[in-house]
């Protein structure tokens, strides 16, 4: 049995170790958390060392006046770094703590787990694979009164999951947008819980496809 030998850049015990209480920290399921943080590490590209490729393009990059030598060289070295994929970490981190299990969502509608199955299948809720385990993003339940997802939200799935992934629309609707506007600016969200048009959000999400 061989032994793989440690890198300089592998990290220390105390470092692994930190992660863990950083996951304690963050609250919500850990042990979840770190099953999807590892199944989704596992689907990332792997970081390239510098290409030499790139100064050509740095060269006319830099001409073009869209980079000076310094912050071309400051972006090649955040590249190399690692701190895409950190971002990247960061942006999914923060949309898997805001989701609910199967059996708590099911508590939270009073339907079944196979009723709650079916409402995915049926595309009139959204649900995401993290980890093996099947998580509902929370964005989607209304507020008031609790117990309910958002007004009208089953009719706007289809047009969401055309466009966006599970975190761009829980970007979506927690996002004030100028065009749903009723005593401020709302999100989309709030404006579904307050009444609002669903037809307003939904020629929002067809019309420019950004928020």
């Amino acid at each position: 049995m061989t032994t793989r030998e440690s890198s300089p850049t592998d990290p220390d015990d105390d470092e692994v170790q930190r992660l863990i209480e950083a996951l304690r920290g963050l609250g919500g399921e850990r042990a979840y958390l770190l099953r999807g943080l590892s199944t989704l590490i596992e689907t990332l590209e792997p970081i390239r060392p510098h290409d030499p490729n790139v100064d050509d393009q740095r060269a006319a990059l830099i001409e073009l006046g869209v980079f000076t030598e310094q912050s071309f060289a400051e972006t090649q070295r955040e590249v190399d770094r690692g701190e895409l994929r950190l971002q990247e970490i960061k942006t999914w981190l923060t949309a898997a703590r805001d989701t609910r299990s199967l059996r708590s969502i099911a508590r939270f509608l009073h339907l079944s787990e196979d009723e709650v199955r079916a409402e995915v299948a049926k595309h009139r809720l959204v649900a995401v694979d993290i980890g093996g385990e099947l998580r509902f993003p929370t964005w989607q339940l209304n507020t008031r009164p609790v117990g309910r997802v958002l007004p009208h939200l089953p009719d706007l799935i289809p047009a969401l999951e055309q466009r966006w992934d599970w975190i761009s629309m829980g970007g979506f609707f927690t996002t004030r947008q100028e065009d749903l506007y009723g005593e401020g600016r709302k999100t989309p969200a709030a404006w579904l819980e307050d009444g609002g048009d669903p037809e307003a959000v939904r020629d929002i999400v067809e019309g420019s496809g950004r928020w």
